[in-house]
């Protein structure tokens, strides 16, 4: 073999290679786009949260505050929102029982007292005044709302009671439950990357 042919049998080689550096690539890249899609087709719901709309009266007397003076920033922070919270659920079903009350409660996240005060913070103007409030809506009945957690089964094999969904079905119906982008979990993602 001469030296000719040798530089034509390795510029085939070097071809042949290029070729499948460009297939191998292209294999990649494609298994990344039909994963990416499968992951966003099925799981774009986590960027997605529910929230319950109810009317909150920040009452000076509900929230131990002096009804004739705008309260202050530190006012605000020393108020207690968690019974203050209980009271508000309680204005979804006045008839509530005090099981029926806990059952209230847990229809929304734990961050509730958070997220009156900081409305209250934000809304100075609200105080004395009946609102509508956005809350976030449980984990159970954030997943109903998105369709992945089964109604049709017994209630003791379900987390969300039938007093529950009824009151939710209820909310619901008068356009009090909405879903909006998460930016939150967005936040979370990107402080967990950074820390």
């Amino acid at each position: 073999m001469n030296k000719e042919e040798r530089l034509i049998k390795r510029y085939k080689a070097e071809k042949r290679f290029q070729f499948y550096g460009k297939a191998a690539i292209f294999m990649a890249l494609l298994f990344l786009v039909v994963f990416l899609t499968k992951i966003f087709s099925t799981g774009y719901t986590a960027f997605q949260k529910t929230w319950l709309v109810i009317p909150v009266n920040y009452n000076a007397d509900l929230l131990y505050l002096d009804p004739d003076k705008k309260p202050t920033t530190e006012d605000i922070n020393d108020a207690d929102f968690y019974e203050f919270g209980i009271e508000t659920f309680i204005t979804l079903d006045p008839d509530a029982s005090e099981d029926q009350i806990m059952e209230l409660k847990k229809m929304f996240a734990f961050t509730f007292e958070r997220e009156l005060k900081y409305y209250l913070l934000d809304n100075p103007d609200s105080f004395g005044k009946t609102v509508d409030v956005k809350l976030t809506a449980s984990d159970d009945l954030d997943q109903v709302f998105k369709g992945n957690y089964p109604r049709d089964i017994p209630e003791n094999r379900r987390r969300a009671s039938d007093y529950q969904l009824k009151i939710f079905d209820k909310l619901n119906e008068d356009g009090r439950v909405i879903s909006e982008f998460n930016a939150s979990f967005l936040q979370m993602l990107i402080l967990e990357k950074l820390s």
